[in-house]
């Protein structure tokens, strides 16, 4: 009876840790409604609610196949030639590395971008195809609201 846990241990492990390309190379879109491929890049509960009110308003126009890396970047430099072959009409990537692994090495595919902190860094006004909602917050903001809650700083 250990053994058979022990082994389903394993096989549970080596799924888990399966290359986020192995994990793409099987996705396939079906024909018919426009593709939107969505990129995350850690399992975290707000990403994960931005993914799903997305999918929510696009569901009768879009079909959607999502990529959540879960903090495993192993291979992530051959991400963007996979997605590439998915054929998707919009890329979103949530969080920074998402947006890290294919800003400037997908120029074809409109990417948008959402849950990403400094993503100037990535130089979007170089692309034509990259545009996205902030979430940098000025120091000014955070130090007003935290002084508002806890008093002196």
């Amino acid at each position: 009876m250990r053994m058979r846990y022990f082994l389903l241990f394993i096989i549970l492990v080596f799924i888990h840790c399966q290359s986020p390309v192995r994990v793409l190379e099987e996705m396939k879109f079906q024909p018919g409604k426009k593709r939107v491929f969505i990129l995350i890049s850690e399992q975290i509960s707000s990403f994960e609610v931005v993914k799903n009110s997305f999918m929510e308003e696009g569901k009768n126009d879009y079909q959607f196949l999502s990529l959540n890396l879960d903090g495993n970047y192993d291979d992530i430099d051959k991400l963007p030639a996979q997605i590439k072959k998915l054929n998707p009409d919009l890329i979103l990537c949530i969080g920074s590395k998402s947006l890290e692994s294919v800003a400037g090495k997908v120029t074809d595919i409109p990417i948008l971008f959402a849950m990403v902190l400094d993503y100037q860094k990535f130089q979007p006004e170089k692309y034509e195809n990259i545009a996205g909602v902030s979430l940098n917050i000025p120091a000014e903001t955070i130090f007003y609201n935290f002084k508002n809650y806890f008093g002196e700083i």
